[in-house]
């Protein structure tokens, strides 16, 4: 295999290699074990085909060089310490070294594993000089309708090509089904399982982390009950944010589908060869904008799931967090829903106390004359709430409880100094971005402080040192910010947040989650 030496960094890059094969739209993608020899690794692979999304920050593109491709898109990169592939090629016994398993956000649509914002060469360089040394790999998998579509037609396909049965002649229903993005990225694991020992990394030594919907595929990961990984970190997105989605919304997505592109008075099967045969971008196009990333299949993924259900797991120690403004991801809600509209919508989900007590809490007047910034504002900080930052304190509270291991909670509130939207305010996946460090040159200095701080912390969690105590032991959380602070703090100390949501919403989480998701299906 040909890599890229990079000398002023003493690192080496393999990328594009493939890891699973796929040759059918909506077929679950098989590891891939063997290559071409010489295989040239020194250009990025190609990303999955996409619908092109916002980037709430100018710095940073996806990669235009290697283009798209729904099948080819199943690659990884690998970023390698030289000292460690030198020891190898010389024949030394290696001192194997822990792997970090990137898994790219994008809200199971958009993104790739050649992001320029997420680079590994700050990131790896770090770790290098702190005296934690990782392989880093990040992996690319099939988005959105793509890899992400279920449907009858597709459950009764797999059940016939099966021939399995439950005994009585009928096919069996404990067959997975749709998640073919899911699985592509548990491919990439069992890959990393079987070859990253060529690259001189530990297998038996796994740190899986992400952002937005990378971070809540680590999540679902666990929640299989058979992740391949060791140690967990979670930035800005875990369930029940993104998922698991029940089955229904994926069968009227796909109804939907069949409607627009005028299949649906087709046999099943003639419908299939149909959609298949219409090329990728129309079937996006035509697809729903909403984020619909990993099924409850109940075979891969629970049908239900709750913080305390008990998941013993190989994965014993979790690191995870959010920004302040998640919710200016969700800004728009503010224009497609009237307060008026809210407000009605809360009243008919909600007890009248407990809707008044929801409108209060989270600054909702029901008025339409409200300004419109100040109802903006409010939107943002109600999904912010419900949708990263309450869940992810929970699941700290509950991590002990559910797997026996500890979890580490953390607060981004450092400001973002890029102009525009995001000016001013800790936004969604801004940890991400520090944390890599590509741009760091573009900080004010607290903020390199603070972005290096992170790095230091999570690759030496990698390590399996302790990042800070445990969230159980006294509610603590580390926070990253503001000012280029890094300390341990509680919701007594601080200021950067609201904490008065918390206890009733302990009370009332399920049913204020459903009205999060209704508010997210408004038009």
């Amino acid at each position: 295999m040909i890599g890229e030496y990079d000398d002023s960094h003493d690192l080496v890059y393999f990328r594009g290699i493939p890891y699973a094969t796929v040759d059918k739209r909506w077929t679950h993608s098989r590891p891939r074990h063997s290559l071409e020899s010489p295989f040239d690794a020194t250009e990025f692979g190609p990303r999955c085909v996409q619908l092109e999304g916002e980037v709430l920050v100018s710095g940073g593109t996806n990669d235009p060089t290697p283009g798209d491709d729904e099948f080819d898109c199943l690659n990884l990169n690998i970023c390698v310490p030289r000292e460690t592939l030198q020891q190898l090629e010389s024949g030394s016994t290696v001192k194997k070294i822990p792997v970090m398993f990137w898994i790219h956000g994008g809200a199971f649509k958009y993104g790739a594993n050649s992001v320029a914002r997420y680079r590994p060469h700050r990131l790896c360089a770090t770790a290098r000089r702190t005296g934690h040394p990782i392989i880093l790999v990040q992996v690319g998998y099939r988005l959105g309708a793509l890899g992400f579509a279920a449907s009858e037609d597709l459950i009764t396909e797999t059940k016939e090509a099966s021939g399995v049965t439950n005994g009585e002649g009928r096919p069996t229903t404990d067959l997975a089904v749709g998640n073919y993005g899911f699985v592509d990225q548990r491919n990439a694991l069992i890959w990393v399982q079987e070859h990253i020992q060529d690259f001189g990394g530990d297998a038996d030594n796994v740190t899986a982390f992400g952002v937005s919907a990378g971070s809540a595929s680590v999540h679902h990961h666990i929640l299989t009950g058979k992740p391949m990984f060791d140690r967990a970190i979670c930035m800005s997105g875990a369930a029940p944010t993104l998922g698991p989605l029940p089955y229904f919304r994926y069968q009227q997505a796909w109804e939907d589908l069949c409607c627009k592109l005028g299949v649906a008075g087709d046999p099943p099967k003639e419908r299939l060869e149909r959609l298949r045969a219409i090329q990728p971008q129309e079937i996006l196009q035509s697809y729903s904008a909403a984020a619909m990333g990993p099924m409850a299949d109940g075979v891969l993924l629970p049908k239900s799931w709750s913080f305390e259900q008990p998941n013993q797991t190989r994965c014993q120690s979790l690191i995870i967090g959010d920004t302040n403004v998640e919710g200016i991801i969700m800004s728009g809600l503010a224009k497609r829903i009237k307060p008026s509209q809210l407000q009605k919508k809360a009243r008919n989900m909600l007890s009248k106390s407990d809707a008044d007590t929801f409108s209060r809490l989270f600054g909702f007047s029901g008025d339409d004359e409200q300004p419109w910034e100040a109802y903006r504002d409010s939107i943002r900080h109600f999904m912010s709430v419900m949708m990263f930052q309450f869940p992810n304190m929970r699941i700290a509270e509950t991590f002990k409880v559910s797997t026996g291991g500890d979890a580490f909670l953390y607060h981004f509130e450092e400001p973002s100094p890029f102009p525009g939207l995001t000016y001013g305010l800790s936004y969604h996946g801004q940890c991400a971005l520090y944390m890599y460090g590509v741009e760091n040159e573009a900080l004010p200095a607290k903020s390199q402080r603070v972005a290096e701080a992170m790095a230091e912390a999570w690759t030496a969690f990698a390590h399996g040192k302790t990042p800070w105590e445990p969230y159980t032991a006294a509610e603590r959380f580390m926070r990253f910010g503001p000012e280029g602070k890094v300390e341990l703090r509680d919701a007594m100390s601080d200021d950067t947040r609201g904490y008065g949501h918390v206890v009733w919403l302990k009370e009332h989480f399920e049913d204020v989650m459903r009205l999060a998701r209704e508010v997210l299906q408004s038009e």
